[in-house]
């Protein structure tokens, strides 16, 4: 979606900055592009970026946790079993929501598979955003690794709107302009 939504604002005439993970898709044109590998790189490439937007979309479903401890060198198996420990990563869009300028428009998205609208709409409130797109991986069609999604988008002034299963452009389309008749 991250790239659909960069390649929707770019043809609404925006200057667009796409931070970005690992990733297999061919990087749009004329848009400044910078991968972030790690969740620690896309925070700090952000933190250095948002304040100069006029709109931040944080699409990106990166993890909620890292490893504790990294190896540079393979873990060779052995006839016992091994514990990963995990500590959250940063939370970027709750940063971003609470470093915010007054002109600025937040928009994030909510990816949950239980309680999804309850949580998208607490995440909504809690990050300090503008509008929240919920998608569910587990719903036909949807989510990622696939050129489609269907969506639920809610905004803080309490206008909602589920959209049916479209392209992945034509979904970035629709959540554009959906922001842009309730700003």
């Amino acid at each position: 979606m991250g790239f659909a939504l960069a390649w929707e604002a770019f043809a609404r005439g925006a200057e667009v900055t796409m931070i970005y993970g690992p990733t297999q898709l061919p990087l749009p044109v004329n848009i400044e592009n910078i991968l972030a590998p790690t969740a620690a790189d896309m925070f700090r490439e952000v933190k250095k970026r948002f304040k100069k937007s006029d709109f931040y979309i944080s699409a990106a479903a990166i993890s909620d946790y890292r490893p504790t401890e990294f190896s540079k060198n393979k873990l060779k198996k052995q006839n016992k079993n091994i514990s990963l420990t995990l500590r959250p990563t940063e939370d970027i869009l709750k940063y971003v929501g609470s470093h915010r300028l007054k002109t600025q428009k937040l928009i994030g998205f909510a990816v949950e598979t239980e309680n999804a609208e309850q949580n998208a709409r607490s995440k909504l409130l809690s990050k300090n955003i503008d509008m929240i797109v919920l998608n569910n991986p587990l719903q036909k069609g949807a989510g990622f690794d696939i050129d489609t999604n269907q969506v639920s988008i809610f905004h803080k002034n309490g206008n909602s709107e589920n959209l049916s299963l479209l392209p992945k452009l034509d979904t970035a389309f629709q959540i554009f302009r959906f922001l842009l008749q309730n700003q």
